[in-house]
């Protein structure tokens, strides 16, 4: 009687131990890369005084930003301007960064939520001033849970 090949034992020979170990490298890649994946914030830098959100030629990268867990935000500049949030309804970010080196960054428009990513990741949602420039936000805001709040700079 002929042993069918599903009962046969497998055999430990270098190419099937090579085979193994290249699986579990492949499965160890993904899962860092999914835990890895959990930290990347879609960044939008404001490249322009005056202006709406709603005007993708406005940001870095040109594209108008999208309102998310993971969405940060970073306005910058050497003069005193006003951004409008006109984008519909109430805009989600993570993380919302001021290095404006002088003047007044005005956040004015729709309101704000300020929220945790919902994948579990410990990061907590972030406002900060970095630069010596000031900030004002006279949009309403939202806080959903912790969030880090900072002023290293001079403004």
């Amino acid at each position: 009687m002929k042993k069918s090949p599903l009962t046969r034992a497998w055999k430990s020979t270098p190419a099937n131990c090579r085979i193994r170990q290249t699986r579990l490298l492949w499965s160890t890649c993904i899962v860092l890369a999914l835990g890895v994946a959990e930290e990347i914030h879609a960044q939008s830098v404001w490249n322009a005084g005056t202006g709406n959100w709603s005007t993708a030629a406005d940001w870095l990268p040109a594209v108008t930003p999208v309102s998310g867990t993971s969405t940060a935000l970073t306005f910058g500049g050497s003069t005193s301007y006003t951004a409008t949030d006109d984008i519909s309804g109430t805009f989600q970010f993570n993380r919302m960064l001021f290095n404006n080196t002088a003047g007044t960054v005005t956040l004015a428009g729709n309101a704000l939520n300020v929220v945790n990513p919902l994948n579990g990741t410990t990061v907590l949602p972030t406002l900060a001033l970095t630069g010596a420039g000031s900030a004002t936000i006279s949009s309403a805001m939202t806080w959903s849970g912790e969030t880090a709040v900072t002023n290293s700079g001079s403004g």
